[in-house]
């Protein structure tokens, strides 16, 4: 899931001790939130609306919208917006539509975008490479309980062209489920393509597969028919689909934290791995990743940034690079 933002300028408001420059504050995601506690794609939500937090509800209907108003009492301050309307089950399509539309100023830009925004000259904010993409094999179905067979495909998989190309070398190629550049132990993963030990651990020649990916991710589509081409070299024919019983699922999990170990908890819990109890030690946390990817269930690919393109009118815009906002002080410059 990743979340878009639109900002819709409102008359400026000098009131509080704080400047308040008013607005209504527009997030549309893809996630389809049926509760105010919110599912771990979009944990900033539960901050910002918790009782000492800078926003209050105002209204909520389950998987469509939610409103939060500007809570005058917060401790830092009145926040320089007086609304935040958080749309839910919108697909990126209809959110870069709202984009180019005008409709809104802050979104998550698909890789595939990048260059043509900054051709227009608008800025551009990129994270870490922290959102993992990643093969899951479904545990019930008779095709995939074979780990030869699931380790021949992890084999298989060219990766590096794929970063290059489709993802237009933003991120990492990575056969662990946390980045490099947070860890410094993911070249003990090995991602190389190795065709011939691929070939060697399928006797006999494996039924074809279905592989799935969620519709409404533009990026996830190439992805899995390069990866069809790339496992066809090594005898194994997977047919793309976006059923939901898939064999095998190709996936994009979204807002992790950037302190190892909690990732390292994230990710488990959203592929359903167990890692194990650990010391607070790197070596340690490479001994627990090493625990959660036994059996080859499941295939880290690539960590990927999230990249936002906002308009030259947003102010205050200035996240972690872990995806961590700050909306309290986020504000929009209004028109002269």
């Amino acid at each position: 899931m990743r979340l878009i933002l639109s900002l819709l300028v409102a008359a400026a408001n000098l009131a509080s001790a704080r400047p308040r420059y008013g607005g209504t504050l527009v997030i549309e995601t893809r996630a389809a939130v049926t509760a105010l506690t919110s599912p771990p794609e979009i944990l900033w939500l539960e901050t910002l609306v918790a009782e000492s937090g800078p926003f209050r509800v105002a209204e909520f209907t389950p998987s469509r919208r939610l409103l939060v108003i500007a809570n005058d009492g917060h401790a830092a301050g009145r926040p320089f917006l007086d609304q935040i309307e958080v749309r839910l089950n919108r697909s990126l399509r209809d959110q870069l539509t709202s984009f180019e539309t005008g409709q809104a100023d802050v979104i998550e830009l698909p890789l595939t975008e990048i260059r043509r925004q900054q051709q227009r000259n608008r800025p551009i904010w990129t994270s870490s490479a922290l959102d993992l993409i990643a093969l899951s094999f479904a545990r019930s179905h008779t095709t995939t309980q074979s780990e030869t067979l699931r380790r021949a495909i992890a084999l298989s998989i060219d990766r590096q062209p794929i970063l290059n190309v489709l993802l237009q070398k933003h991120g990492e190629a990575s056969a662990s489920l946390l980045p490099h550049w947070l860890t410094g132990y993911g070249f003990l993963f090995p991602a190389q393509r190795d065709l011939a030990r691929a070939r060697t651990l399928l006797s006999p020649k494996p039924a074809p597969l279905t592989l799935s990916f969620d519709p409404n991710d533009l990026l996830l589509r190439p992805i899995a028919d390069r990866i069809a081409l790339n496992t066809r070299d090594a005898d194994i024919f997977l047919r793309v689909s976006t059923a939901a019983d898939a064999d095998i699922n190709l996936i994009r999990i979204t807002g992790a934290p950037g302190e190892p170990g909690a990732a390292l908890n994230y990710f488990c819990n959203a592929l359903s791995l167990f890692a194990g109890p650990r010391k607070e030690s790197f070596e340690s946390l490479h001994s627990a990743e090493r625990k959660a990817l036994e059996g080859a269930w499941v295939i880290p690919l690539f960590h990927i940034p999230a990249v936002y393109g906002l308009s030259n009118r947003v102010r205050g815009w200035a996240p972690s690079n872990t995806h961590a906002w700050q909306l309290a002080d986020v504000w929009l410059e209004s028109a002269q």
